[in-house]
């Protein structure tokens, strides 16, 4: 039993003193040491750019010229003349329901067209002899005009159970067949102009002035890197009570990558450059608090610190942010590794050319949301 306590006050003795040791190590690097070491980050600047004065806003495409193919007449498709993706002419036949029954009325208006001339050129010679009266010839004259008209509307009967193209354009998918039924108004396929397409777009109305008809329209889709032209041909003549948004529809030539009802991205060019703060996209870090820069500055020891500051920002492109608020122009900012950062943090770092000295291909642009 003693030599056991003996073990255990050896190990007291051993611990107490590395212990102490230690503690003491602590105090002389507490007495003899200044600040921690500066946090190692890259540093950019707040500068300013002349940039195009751009617009943007979000649409719709559609054709010039669309429809949704319908039959004025219900009945019994016997014949389809179209595949889906044909491109049609104006006027071409597509679809024929069952018309037995027209087919036998304009026969047998067209018999008696022809009973009814026979008997006006009959009388019209009569006449000529003097052996019948005039109110006899109008009598026949009336009556093969009322037998025309009948013929003529047996043939509109009909050409309504015939669909044709009302204008060329490629016709879509549709999913009936010969032998359904086909009621009145029902969709046969959808058909399309897509030779000159239309985006459909609304802007905030406080740019109305701005607006004028033939503007240039950039417009991009998903579909393709691609960027294509058009131009503004109406403006509305109104904003929307509830919105404050302004409809605007603009024209652009079709091709193989539009197609109607994409959604595409538009740009407006609003004329005169502008100068804008900007940043790299970098330095700007997002939250659901606000978007924060970290700006660097010198404590009054003249050594350099970061604080972080709120900002609103424009449109990011070509790696640079557009600052619509919070930072002035000069200020020094963190463009790289703000995750090590802390309010009041000393920092060091090399700084890393601005965006007036790097390309400054990136336009300006206000996103049209009302």
């Amino acid at each position: 039993m003693r030599a056991y306590f003996i073990a255990i006050l050896l190990l007291l003795l051993i611990f107490g003193t590395v212990g102490g040791l230690f503690y003491r190590n602590i105090q002389a690097m507490s007495g003899n040491g200044g600040p921690p070491p500066p946090t190692v980050i890259e540093i950019g600047e707040v500068s300013t750019a002349s940039l195009p004065n751009q617009l943007q806003a979000v649409g719709s495409l559609r054709a010039r010229q669309g429809a949704a193919l319908t039959a004025e007449e219900s009945g019994t498709i016997t014949r389809i003349d179209f595949k889906a993706g044909d491109t049609v002419q104006r006027g071409a036949l597509l679809l024929t329901l069952n018309d037995n029954t027209e087919q036998a009325a304009l026969a047998q208006q067209r018999a008696n067209v022809k009973l009814s001339r026979l008997q006006f050129d009959r009388d019209a010679r009569l006449l000529e002899k003097r052996s019948i009266s005039q109110t006899q010839f109008d009598q026949s004259q009336a009556a093969l005009d009322a037998a025309i008209a009948r013929e003529q509307q047996a043939e509109a009967a009909l050409e309504k159970k015939r669909v044709r193209a009302p204008f060329s354009g490629t016709i879509g998918i549709t999913n009936l067949k010969v032998g359904d039924y086909l009621n009145t108004g029902a969709e046969i396929a959808k058909l399309e102009d897509t030779r000159t397409l239309e985006a459909l777009f609304t802007v905030p109305a406080r740019y109305y002035p701005k607006l004028a008809l033939g503007q240039r329209v950039a417009v991009r889709v998903e579909a393709s890197d691609e960027t294509f032209y058009g131009h503004i041909t109406a403006i509305d003549n109104g904003a929307d009570a509830a919105t404050g948004g302004l409809a605007l529809r603009a024209e652009l030539k079709g091709n193989k990558v539009l197609l109607p009802g994409m959604f595409a991205n538009l740009t407006i060019d609003l004329g005169e450059a502008i100068e804008r703060l900007v940043v790299p996209e970098t330095a700007i870090t997002y939250s659901l608090h606000g978007n924060t820069a970290w700006v660097i500055s010198q404590n009054d020891e003249g050594h350099l610190i970061a604080k972080p500051q709120i900002v609103k920002t424009g449109l990011s492109r070509d790696g640079h942010t557009i600052v619509m608020q919070g930072l002035q122009a000069g200020q020094e900012i963190a463009i790289a590794g703000q995750n090590k950062l802390y309010p009041g943090v000393l920092v060091s770092g090399a700084s890393k050319a601005t965006p007036d000295e790097t390309d400054q291909g990136a336009a300006t642009a206000e996103k049209a949301t009302p």
